[in-house]
């Protein structure tokens, strides 16, 4: 397994969660207790370039743990070009979504997933 890694940026009012490698829960929860410690926008990127691969349990715990670490509503486009990440996050959309207040979608593409946080399309 290759081991992950992460960066958060800023830029254009949209903050970037980018990982390298295939996050593990523990990588993923991590980073997420970073991004909501430094980050002030409510507009997320979360970009899995390498995919990732988890079990729909793991998925459920991560969207609870979010859910609970983000009071405020956020729009989050989750990027990933694999597969079967593609199909992990659209399963995490389902459940962040189920009384959630977030608006979350899934992407291939930086561009699309850019155009939907900036403009809501």
């Amino acid at each position: 397994m290759i081991a992950s890694r992460f960066t958060i940026e800023s830029q254009d009012g949209i903050v970037h969660l980018q990982f390298s490698g295939q996050p593990t829960l523990q990588e993923i929860m991590a980073a997420f207790q970073d991004l909501n410690a430094l980050a002030d926008s409510q507009l997320r990127l979360w970009n899995f370039p390498d995919g990732l691969n988890l079990t729909a349990e793991e998925l459920q715990d991560i969207a609870d743990f979010t859910a609970r670490q983000t009071p405020q509503p956020q729009r989050v486009a989750i990027v990933t070009a694999q597969d079967l990440a593609y199909g992990l996050m659209r399963m995490f959309q389902a459940y962040r979504q189920e009384g959630g207040h977030s608006s979350i979608r899934v992407y291939r593409n930086l561009d699309d997933a850019r155009r939907f946080l900036l403009t809501g399309d």
